[in-house]
């Protein structure tokens, strides 16, 4: 099974509102979030800034991610999401690695700390990606993962 990214589009922002309203529900049994999130209508609205995506496995939805630029030469992984249905097969850590691999740098990741799965899945995940500087932090309640992703990833190696 291949795993894919696709740019969201404008016309498909209902479809992945509703992934991101079960997304901030789930993470809500971590730690305290804004259901209303107010940079959602961002992504649309500030391109080379933010870049909104589908994760496809042979072309079915089967999850999102939301990038942000934070520096010239940094971006974040602002929310990453996979389906309850789509866990468990190697697609979470194929699909990070695809994201990562379109934005080559330095990356940065916050997780709440008492997010376990998460706080497991990303080391892993950076590694596939052949990540490289990786310094992890906690402070204020969060984990936050600091890493370089080298150019010419090869996501399709996976």
């Amino acid at each position: 099974m291949s795993v894919t990214l696709a740019i969201i589009p404008e016309a498909a922002k209902a479809e992945v509102r509703a992934l991101l309203d079960r997304y901030l529900s789930e993470l809500s049994a971590f730690g305290e979030v804004n259901p209303s999130y107010p940079y959602f209508e961002a992504y649309w609205r500030e391109p080379g800034l933010r870049w909104p995506y589908f994760l496809l496995c042979d072309d079915a939805v089967i999850g999102f991610a939301l990038v942000r630029r934070l520096s010239e030469t940094g971006v974040s992984m602002a929310e990453f999401y996979i389906a309850p249905s789509a866990r468990g097969r190697g697609h979470s850590v194929a699909a990070a690695v695809r994201v990562f691999s379109a934005h080559p740098g330095r990356w940065q990741l916050t997780v709440f700390e008492r997010n376990t799965p998460a706080r497991r899945f990303w080391p892993k995940a950076i590694a596939a990606a052949g990540a490289h500087v990786v310094s992890r932090t906690e402070a204020h309640g969060e984990t936050v993962f600091h890493f370089n992703v080298p150019a010419g990833l090869r996501a399709d190696d996976l």
